[in-house]
């Protein structure tokens, strides 16, 4: 096993990788994360804030060019397609060490609908519906016990803020 981490070492000082991950923090501190794992798995990878919180890491791939290269931007806007965080990591792995820098996302696009559920009646709609399906629904249900959920595709607890900051100041109107 010694020979093998030998080998493992010699193979990662050799090569120059860049991952890029999305990670959502689980403190509130904007300082510096540290990273760990296994240079050559993207999702051994680890990220800890200074308090010891562990990130969660939701997607980590090889970008597959370094930063330098011409590619580098669009190879990332592709990768960062699937992506529903607000901010992403970028880790490079070069002479056996990796180093994290965090980057903010120019856009951010993420699914969302609202699901309502009369408790009266037992019914749910809003996956799949159209908005005159749902007002249908609000009009049937109007004297019964009728609630409404937002659902995100997205994991990034800052989204979810934004989204019930701006549907409770709809509310409000």
């Amino acid at each position: 096993q010694d020979i093998r981490s030998k080998i493992l070492e010699a193979e990662v000082a050799a090569k120059r990788m860049v991952y890029l991950l999305e990670v959502n923090r689980n403190c509130a501190h904007t300082t510096p994360m540290t990273v760990s794992g296994n240079a050559l798995d993207p999702h051994s990878i680890a990220l800890t804030c200074d308090c010891g919180a562990a990130a969660s890491i939701n997607a980590a791939q090889e970008v597959g060019l370094s930063q330098e290269s011409s590619g580098f931007r669009g190879r990332v806007n592709e990768l960062l397609a699937g992506f529903t965080s607000l901010s992403y990591y970028v880790v490079v792995v070069e002479d056996g060490k990796m180093t994290v820098t965090p980057r903010w996302r120019n856009q951010v696009q993420v699914q969302f609908h609202t699901v309502a559920e009369c408790k009266t009646c037992h019914e749910k709609v809003g996956e799949s519906c159209t908005q005159e399906e749902m007002n249908a629904f609000t009009d049937k249900h109007n004297k019964h016990d009728v609630t409404y959920t937002t659902v995100l595709d997205s994991d990034d607890p800052r989204i979810a803020k934004m989204v019930e900051a701006y549907v409770a100041k709809q509310g409000k109107k």
